[in-house]
């Protein structure tokens, strides 16, 4: 379930299609997406047409990053929540968890705590329900849950999400690159 009514921006200003929330100018990190949405549109094949929408999210994802980055949290906002939208269009529940979790982290930023909750939360159940959700993610979302009860002052709130984290990992032996704990040793 995708949280608006908490959500870290103002819902109501959310871009209706792709055109209309890339279409800044390339110099501020946007790209002209009117081609892509016409695509989109004109593709017969349903693997087509989602790996369109996939490519669409992703793009307008690392455009919210960029506006997150240089604290436009507004437009950011928009670009998340857009990407959000195209995630659902083809029910990719793992990309929607990303949304989420990114979603989190600006609301964690902008001094909202309760709001980082409520999206990490629905960050973790997109994530839960999605075919093939690794160990890795989960303990990723289990410290960014970890975050947001910190940003509460939940302490012990705080330490149970850690604790849930470390095991989810190690309990299946996934490894499929280097840990920042290995790069320090």
């Amino acid at each position: 379930m995708i949280m608006r009514a908490s959500a870290p921006c103002s819902w109501s200003s959310e871009a209706q299609g792709v055109a209309q929330v890339v279409e800044a100018d390339p110099a501020d990190a946007g790209a002209d997406a009117q081609g892509l949405e016409g695509a989109v549109q004109i593709a017969r094949l349903p693997s087509i047409q989602n790996g369109l929408y996939g490519i669409a999210a992703e793009l307008t994802r690392l455009t919210g990053w960029t506006y997150f980055d240089a604290r436009q949290y507004n437009q950011a906002c928009a670009y998340f929540t857009e990407a959000l939208q195209l995630a659902k269009e083809i029910d990719d529940r793992q990309f929607m968890a990303n949304v989420l979790a990114c979603m989190s982290l600006q609301a964690t930023y902008q001094d909202k705590p309760a709001d980082s909750m409520a999206l990490v939360t629905a960050a973790q159940d997109q994530a839960r329900s999605a075919l093939g959700s690794t160990p890795r993610v989960m303990s990723m979302l289990a410290m960014r849950e970890a975050f947001a009860h910190a940003t509460l002052g939940n302490r012990d709130d705080t330490h149970r999400a850690i604790g849930e984290a470390q095991p989810i990992r190690a309990d299946r032996g996934e490894r499929s690159g280097p840990l920042m704990g290995d790069l320090l040793r």
